[in-house]
């Protein structure tokens, strides 16, 4: 139960679409697995385990509270299967591993919103 308040607690964040939309980073997390690295997520992806699991759960805390929150539509995720994201979310940590899980999800919403706007 602690560990779900706190992936809720660290989503919040996620409903101000300004900063969502554009300025990776830019806003405060709360705790959780959204402050560790992407390093971090890299090695868990290959370790697997509990830590993966916390990892990926909060990304899609994000995404789901940037869905009932901010999205126009209610679906930023229209026709993306999970193994995408977390493909995507891979080739953006090998890129920048220092830069947190929360920063990472939100360059993801970005780039969802952007492909959305060119369909």
């Amino acid at each position: 139960m602690r560990c779900c308040l706190l992936i809720a607690a660290a989503a919040i964040p996620a409903a101000s679409p300004g900063l969502a939309q554009g300025d990776p980073g830019k806003y405060r997390v709360v705790g959780g697995a959204g402050l560790v690295t992407c390093q971090d997520w890299l090695r868990a992806r290959e370790s697997g385990g509990v830590v993966l699991a916390q990892i990926e759960s909060w990304v899609a805390g994000y995404l789901s509270a940037y869905n009932r929150h901010v999205a126009p539509d209610g679906n930023i995720l229209a026709g993306r299967d999970p193994q995408s994201l977390l493909d995507w979310g891979e080739k953006f940590c090998r890129k920048n591993p220092a830069m947190t899980i929360a920063a990472a999800s939100d360059a993801m919403v970005f780039e969802l919103n952007r492909a959305k706007e060119k369909k």
